[in-house]
């Protein structure tokens, strides 16, 4: 909560001092507002269909309102609570629904986050190569560079359980396991690194178009480096969503890209706004049908135990 109020109070104090900026806000149109809606949605299913695909591996078939379902109320869960605890009520339901375990949750999260980020690497020293002739591009170049390289090498050496029970030696082990379970389905992996792959595009083209929404003046690829930095604030998740970190790293990168601070913020700020919406309209009834869903196996289980 100190960082979460500490942040807004930031970017409220910062807005203070520059208030011709909210005036962009009305450069946007509805029709704008809703194509900006339906992109995030895509993501929305873009993360269902990952959870689908990685359940598939452990022979459990989800119904598409459930992987559909199950990402938009993971997506609620985490603005209500810090430290993504819609994570946790995924798999709550994945328990008690399914009889899936936490470990085995915990091991398709850890595989699915190596795959996300060695993608985002890779496309990020892509963009940032094409784009070398910006001075100011060059560390994110070399960032992404090296991001790429260690997740590579841990692809390729053969997994070994590191000891230790500090938190990041227990993430890191349960990402060694996943990929252990996966790489050895080329499928499986292919289907995961092109739904990263649209999960960028998508990520890139919500930033871009954000931005003409709203005036400014800003290219493709420029966007792209942008939102591909900005990924990186799901690691620190000190507050619920990453509400004004994921603000704070746009604002850090748009100067790089030729757009002001001033300018990254307002643009996070419309997409933060425009994704909230979809989430909380569709959380709602999903997490209704989920939570029936749930019960209904309570139920059956206890009366089949008590006809016992």
């Amino acid at each position: 909560m100190v960082v979460l109020v500490t942040l807004f109070a930031g970017i409220a104090y910062y807005l203070f001092c520059h208030p011709g900026l909210l005036a962009v806000y009305g450069n946007v149109s509805l029709s704008e507002i809703l194509g900006l809606g339906l992109v995030h949605v895509l993501l929305l299913l873009i993360n269902g269909l990952l959870l689908k695909f990685s359940a598939e591996k452990f022979s459990l078939q989800l119904f598409p309102w459930e992987w559909f379902g199950l990402s938009v109320v993971t997506a609620m869960g985490n603005y209500l609570t810090p430290f993504s605890g819609g994570m946790l009520l995924r798999a709550t339901y994945m328990k008690r629904r399914h009889g899936f375990q936490f470990s085995k949750f915990a091991t398709i999260l850890g595989a699915n986050y190596l795959i996300y980020f060695w993608v985002i690497s890779l496309v990020g020293v892509g963009v940032t190569a094409w784009a070398w002739t910006a001075a100011s591009v060059k560390v994110l170049l070399i960032f992404f560079l090296v991001v790429w390289v260690l997740i590579s090498l841990l692809a390729i050496l053969p997994v070994v359980k590191l000891s230790g029970s500090h938190w990041f030696i227990v993430c890191a082990n349960v990402m060694f396991e996943g990929w252990e379970l996966m790489k050895s389905d080329s499928g499986l992996l292919i289907r995961m690194v092109l739904l990263a792959l649209a999960n960028i595009i998508l990520n890139a083209a919500s930033f871009w178009f954000a931005c003409h929404a709203l005036g400014f003046s800003v290219s493709f690829m420029a966007a792209a480096i942008v939102s591909l930095v900005a990924v990186f604030s799901v690691v620190i998740k000190l507050t619920p969503a990453n509400l004004g970190v994921y603000e704070a790293m746009v604002c850090f990168t748009a100067p790089l890209v030729g757009l002001t601070v001033g300018e990254g913020l307002i643009a996070a700020i419309l997409l933060r706004g425009v994704a909230i919406v979809p989430v909380f309209l569709l959380g709602p009834c999903f997490s209704y049908m989920l939570t029936r869903e749930m019960l209904s196996v309570s139920v059956t289980a206890t009366t089949s135990v008590d006809s016992n």
